[in-house]
């Protein structure tokens, strides 16, 4: 059955006034569908005041996006997932009948369940400083903790908030 925030379809509805017509009432109509008596009741009511199983309009203003536009909106962010918001307002708007906003766009967006993140910086490893880890690595692949290890001291590159301190890095042998 329907979810809290969605309409129930119409073979939901057919249903609900069959079994109405059947005698039973909107409690048991609820336990069989899985659907809260409340809900089975309003729409009994609703429908025995109006003859007719369509709801009633919506106020307020309609959506800028429809659904074959959301599925544009889908497309172009699946071609660059890198793309700004500004860069990607403008190809919806150089495809779209009606000019959005980015903010209409952002908005899309996070309905959609998409999250905005920055791209972290990832300075790249040179192939000969690659080969060097490696070889470190096999070097000390058989040291003990309490032998070898114990003696080496780790820390590592850090900016602090106000990026005016640094720490270096330092591996210190005894």
């Amino acid at each position: 059955m329907a979810t809290h925030g969605k309409e129930m379809t119409p073979e939901e509805k057919k249903m609900i006034v069959g079994l109405s017509e059947q005698g039973y009432s909107g409690h048991k109509i609820g336990k069989l569908l899985g659907e809260k008596s409340r809900t089975i009741n309003k729409f009994l009511k609703r429908f025995h005041c109006s003859g007719s199983e369509e709801n009633n309009g919506r106020s307020g203003r309609r959506k800028k996006i429809d659904i074959s536009d959301d599925r544009k909106l889908q497309r172009l962010l699946r071609t660059d997932r890198r793309q700004t918001l500004g860069e990607i307002t403008d190809a919806f708007n150089g495809q779209a009948y009606i000019p959005v906003s980015s903010m209409t766009v952002r908005k899309q967006l996070k309905y959609n369940g998409c999250k905005r993140h920055t791209e972290t910086k990832k300075t790249p490893i040179s192939p000969v400083n690659r080969m060097k880890m490696k070889r470190f690595c096999r070097e000390k692949l058989h040291w003990k903790v309490r032998e070898n290890w114990k003696k080496v001291i780790f820390s590592d590159e850090t900016k602090n908030r106000d990026r005016k301190q640094r720490q270096s890095l330092c591996v210190a042998y005894n």
